[in-house]
């Protein structure tokens, strides 16, 4: 915050984000580090996001926020994010490492990249059934996340032929399904860019 923010608000926003993420009881305690035992992994993610809202963002960038936490401390966190997102009207960008299948349904968006390249973008609750239209479908009682991954993710080019494959149909399912998105907005707004470069041409 800048020096003109007058002390008052200053420690009351701090007071205010620390119940918001349940620091409140450990507002005495030490940080800690590897050679001073201090706040818990959980709670250390949860204080890296609360000192990046002290600004009051509108929009807040989380990268791996839940790498090195268990299944529930991963969980809360990304709890932590959502709700941000749905009750303070947020827009939170996180990259996220090996979510359980629980933490993945928290996401609203999802967007999946392999060699830079975009292999899907939209709803994570769509994600599935894009992929299934593309000939891979999710194993009902594996993770999607675990699933997508092992289908996106080629570890030697050399040797994998099978997996850079995939990884090239991938790729082209989703230019075309772009293309073709694209060609319905241009059918349902006929007046849009598209259509008044071709008048201007026929003119």
């Amino acid at each position: 915050m800048s020096g003109s923010f007058p002390r008052e608000k200053y420690l009351g926003r701090v007071d205010t984000l620390l119940e918001e993420f349940g620091l409140a009881k450990s507002k005495d305690t030490l940080i800690g580090g590897w050679m001073l035992r201090g706040i818990s992994g959980g709670e250390r993610k949860r204080l890296a996001l609360a000192t990046e809202l002290l600004t009051n963002p509108s929009v807040l960038f989380a990268d791996e926020p839940t790498s090195g936490l268990d299944s529930f401390m991963a969980k809360s966190v990304v709890q932590q994010l959502q709700r941000l997102a749905v009750h303070e009207e947020r827009t939170v960008v996180a990259t996220i490492h090996q979510p359980s299948s629980e933490v993945f349904m928290l996401f609203d968006r999802l967007e999946l990249l392999a060699d830079g390249a975009t292999i899907y973008q939209g709803k994570a609750a769509d994600a599935m059934q894009y992929f299934a239209n593309c000939g891979f479908e999710c194993p009902t009682f594996m993770n999607p996340a675990d699933y997508f991954m092992e289908k996106i993710v080629v570890v030697d080019a050399d040797t994998d032929n099978t997996g850079v494959e995939r990884v090239r149909i991938l790729k082209e399912a989703w230019k075309i399904h772009v293309a073709q998105s694209n060609r319905e907005i241009e059918i349902i707004n006929p007046q849009g860019p598209r259509y008044t470069k071709r008048l201007e041409a026929a003119t």
